[in-house]
């Protein structure tokens, strides 16, 4: 399935976003970008509503992000979004893109089970687990 266009789910300045053939929801940043509170808003809803009710594990890939707010980490890992993730993998690729997924597991205690992963074809391979 295409990645849905920005403004298909409420303008995503910040990521595309998309749901595949096995229901899996991927998201991939887009280079150098900040994702603040607002940003991180427009992303939960797009996840909901790609969701569309039902529980879906989430690919996260990080990629070259630069930063990604305390709030914006809080919200992304909260009960909002854990109504519809059953689990996220993050895919980094980058120290900042570590670091900042190191900070989401470890400090923000993501509600649904969440993995940090070096590659995709291993993330996917456990977020299939959870499908």
């Amino acid at each position: 399935m295409e990645p849905l266009i920005p403004n298909q789910l409420g303008g995503l300045p910040t990521s595309k976003l998309w749901l595949d053939d096995e229901g899996i929801v991927h998201t991939v940043a887009n280079p150098h970008v900040d994702v603040g509170l607002d940003e991180a808003r427009d992303w939960v809803r797009a996840i909901v509503a790609v969701c569309n009710g039902k529980r879906r594990p989430l690919l996260i890939e990080l990629g070259q992000v630069r930063r990604m707010s305390r709030e914006a980490r809080v919200l992304v890992g909260g009960p909002e979004c854990a109504r519809v993730v059953s689990a996220a993998a993050l895919v980094v690729s980058s120290p900042v893109g570590r670091a900042i997924g190191n900070f989401f597991i470890g400090l923000n205690k993501p509600i649904a089970p969440t993995k940090l992963f070096n590659d995709e074809v291993t993330a996917l391979a456990w977020l299939r687990g959870f499908l």
